[in-house]
C-alpha cells in the first residue's frame, strides 16, 4: 500500500516493472487474506506486464487478476490456465502449486467437485514434493471439500480430520477453522448432529 499510494512518486512512468510487481503482490496478498483489492489496478498491471513482455511479471499479474475473480470461473480459469502454461514453460513448480490451489477454490465456487479435486490433488502433490506445508494444507483442504461434494464422506472426513490436527500443531488457525467447519457439515450430513 505504501508503494502504491505514495503520491511523491509515479512508479507507472519511472519504474513500471516495480509498479506492476507491487500491484500483483498486493492483489495476491489481498486474495489470501480476503481483503479488497482493485480489479482495475490488477487489470492495468497485467496490461503493462504484457507490454513489457516479461513472463516473471505476467505470471503474478495473471494470478492476481484470477484471484480477484475466483468467484467467477469464466473469468478466473482462463487467467489461471495461461499462468500455468507460462509457469510450466519456466519450470516454476511453486507457482503451479499456488495456481492449482486457486483453481481448486474457483472450481469449488463453480460447483465443479471433479475439477476442484483434480486441481487440489496436483497442488498437494507439488507442494509435498517442494516441502511447502502451507500450500499442501490449502490443497488438502480443497481436496477434502471436493470429496465431500461428491458424497465421499468417509474420505473427506479422514482428510479433514488429519488436516485439522496438523493445522492445530502448526498454529494454522484459518485452516483449522475451515477444517472444523467442513467436518461439522460432513457429520451433519451423516446424521451425527451431536458430534
Amino acid at each position: 500500500d505504501a508503494v502504491l499510494n505514495d503520491e511523491r512518486t509515479d512508479l507507472r512512468n519511472s519504474a513500471p516493472a516495480v509498479w506492476v510487481r507491487a500491484v500483483a503482490d498486493r492483489s495476491i496478498l489481498a486474495g489470501w487474506v480476503r481483503v479488497t483489492a482493485s480489479v482495475k489496478l490488477a487489470t492495468e498491471a497485467l496490461a503493462v506486464a504484457r507490454q513489457l513482455d516479461d513472463p516473471a511479471l505476467i505470471i503474478p499479474c495473471l494470478i492476481a487478476r484470477g484471484m480477484l475473480a475466483a468467484h467467477a470461473v469464466e473469468i478466473a480459469q482462463p487467467l489461471f490456465s495461461e499462468a500455468i502454461e507460462l509457469s510450466r514453460a519456466r519450470g516454476d513448480r511453486w507457482r503451479i502449486c499456488q495456481i492449482r490451489s486457486w483453481q481448486a477454490l474457483t472450481a469449488w465456487f463453480a460447483g465443479d467437485p471433479l475439477a476442484c479435486q483434480a486441481a487440489a490433488e496436483e497442488g498437494r502433490d507439488i507442494a509435498d514434493a517442494l516441502g511447502d506445508r502451507g500450500l499442501s494444507r490449502t490443497s488438502r483442504l480443497w481436496l477434502g471439500l471436493a470429496l465431500f461434494f461428491q458424497a465421499r464422506f468417509v474420505d473427506a472426513s479422514r482428510i479433514l480430520r488429519t488436516l485439522t490436527e496438523e493445522a492445530e500443531a502448526e498454529a494454522d488457525v484459518p485452516t483449522q477453522v475451515m477444517c472444523l467447519i467442513g467436518r461439522a457439515v460432513i457429520l451433519a450430513h451423516q446424521g451425527h448432529a451431536a458430534a
